[in-house]
């Protein structure tokens, strides 16, 4: 086996072709079945027996980890010490295709354990009811079970997925869904809006036309709620509460921010927190400045920059959804020097103030950063970014930039077990030719 690659496999090479395989680990020797092969291109396949196995090699401890089960983890089977360094090499690897930057990188862990930290989950459901992640490159549902719980979900979330009401909710969710239909991924903001789109106007590989599965977004806030909510479907709680609010209370450094039950929020407990620190560690003295926060969800970042400018200042913080904006507001209200725009990034900043300080990024797709990069400012100050590819791609326009450097990083794994979400918060400078 060769290295990992960003996404969670490693890369092996079979006949000419490449294959990315789980359930692998660099240098070993494993006997891979074949799952999926590309014309002229890539094979996927899993690692079905260990013949020389890593050092770093464990017992999964999850049940449901093993090949054509659960999709939701990817390093379940490496001691979490290989974990971290395998994330790493993808950071370095990144920074080094990217953008011709050799840089040391060390990741580093959140507090807590490698179970139990997953606060929000969105699982898939089937007609009859069941709720739980996909199967791997799949849309059936992992059987969950008390005896077989979801290791890294919150306290709480296996039992509500597993209560009558959830079933409930998910068998009227299912019935909502129109055949042909793929639903929404999930967005920052809030409940009730649909995102869906006909399978017509999508690429179909491996499986030709589907029905689409409804999915069920659980929350265990630190409010101490646990609910569960469909779009457009209500909600779901394992009290007898006859009412449940729609959003949660999440709190950080003693300032509230309200979040959608089924918006987006870090789903660590200690994410939020710690990305803010690393942030704010990076930002300069900008008091009577002015802070871009683009992609800028409920708030978060922009409560914290308000404090960096200082009454005399400005923050725009820039968000798309519209239910995230409407929180944001609400969040923000005591904090005058905040002004929240509802909108796509790359149309709003061609209207805003091109003096800005410092510019914070947090996209949920790095992709979409490279799409604002031909509008960003002639002169553009330092940017915090929280995706390693983020500021090559900015760099990567050569009609504006030729000189690009990250001065400093700070890489933090938010999600144990998995390849998402390892943070990247980097103090970057670019300058135009």
């Amino acid at each position: 086996m060769g290295l990992v690659a960003h996404g969670g496999h490693c890369v092996a090479r079979y006949d000419g072709r490449v294959v990315f395989v789980r359930h692998a680990l660099p240098g070993e020797q494993v006997l891979v079945r074949i799952t999926e092969t590309k014309r002229d291109s890539f094979c996927r396949g899993d690692a079905v027996e260990v013949l020389q196995a890593s050092p770093g090699r464990r017992e999964a401890p999850c049940a449901h980890f093993r090949p054509a089960v659960c999709g939701g983890c990817d390093f379940q089977h490496a001691e979490p010490e290989l974990q971290r360094e395998l994330k790493a090499s993808v950071i370095c690897e990144q920074l080094e295709r990217l953008g011709g930057v050799e840089m040391a990188v060390t990741v580093e862990e959140l507090p807590g354990g490698e179970f139990d930290w997953r606060t929000r989950v969105r699982w898939a459901t089937d007609r009859d009811g069941n709720v739980g992640p996909r199967v791997a490159r799949s849309h059936d549902v992992v059987a969950l079970s008390p005896a077989a719980p979801c290791l890294i979900a919150a306290p709480g979330l296996t039992e509500l997925a597993l209560s009558p009401a959830v079933s409930e909710l998910a068998r009227r969710a299912q019935q909502q869904v129109s055949p042909g239909t793929v639903p929404g991924k999930g967005h920052r903001g809030g409940r009730g809006r649909s995102h869906g789109q006909k399978l017509s106007d999508r690429p179909v590989t491996g499986g030709g036309r589907r029905d689409a599965e409804a999915e069920i977004v659980l929350t265990a806030a630190g409010d101490g709620s646990v609910l569960a909510a469909a779009a457009g479907m209500g909600l779901a709680s394992p009290s007898s509460h006859p009412a449940y609010p729609d959003t949660v209370t999440e709190t950080v450094h003693g300032r509230a921010f309200d979040v959608a039950v089924d918006g987006f929020w870090q789903v660590h407990p200690a994410a939020a927190s710690t990305l803010v620190d690393a942030v704010m560690g990076f930002v300069p003295d900008v008091q009577g400045g002015i802070a871009w926060d683009l992609y800028g969800g409920v708030g978060l970042f922009a409560a914290f920059l308000a404090d960096a400018v200082g009454p005399s200042g400005q923050v725009v913080s820039v968000e798309f959804d519209e239910r995230a904006s409407e929180l944001a507001a609400a969040n923000l209200r005591d904090v005058p020097q905040v002004q929240v725009v509802c909108g796509k990034v790359e149309d709003v900043i061609t209207r805003l103030d091109r003096k800005a300080d410092v510019i914070v990024l947090d996209p949920r797709a790095p992709a979409r950063a490279g799409s604002s990069a031909p509008l960003l400012p002639t002169a553009t100050p330092p940017s915090l970014s929280m995706s390693p590819a983020t500021p090559r791609r900015w760099a990567a326009t050569p009609e504006r930039w030729t000189n690009w450097a990250t001065s400093s990083r700070r890489c933090v794994r938010s999600t144990p077990s998995r390849r998402r979400r390892t943070w990247s918060a980097s103090r970057s400078l670019l300058g135009p030719e």
